[in-house]
């Protein structure tokens, strides 16, 4: 039987599963007009920032591996590219082709933000 992701996680939560609405109505709906929130600031590091450092190196061979794992990749059915474009145009087939991309980032600041309705 299927069950909703939604009631599913906030019955997990002790919370009623009610559907999700946007913040400002939510906040009105209890009296409430403000709210402080956390918020990160990242910096997107570029290759040479992060290719020699091995923690992020085991962080990104981390994520391969659990794509591995799941089966979003299979490593043992690699072709080139344009081997499969031809394939899939002499045989009439519309395919598509994902590319992986890596981005890494650093966590440069914490902040509280104040949020009013």
């Amino acid at each position: 039987m299927w069950q909703n992701p939604i009631n599913h996680t906030a019955k997990s939560l002790s919370l009623p599963g009610y559907p999700l609405v946007p913040l400002d109505i939510a906040m009105l709906n209890v009296g409430c007009q403000e709210i402080t929130t956390p918020a990160y600031v990242h910096r997107l590091l570029d290759r040479s920032e992060w290719k020699d450092r091995p923690e992020v190196l085991e962080a990104i061979n981390s994520e391969k591996q659990g794509l591995l794992a799941s089966g979003t990749w299979d490593e043992s059915k690699i072709r080139p590219k344009a081997e499969v474009l031809a394939e899939a145009r002499a045989k009439g087939q519309k395919i598509h082709i994902g590319a992986l991309m890596v981005r890494v980032g650093s966590l440069q600041f914490f902040i509280r933000v104040k949020i009013l309705i």
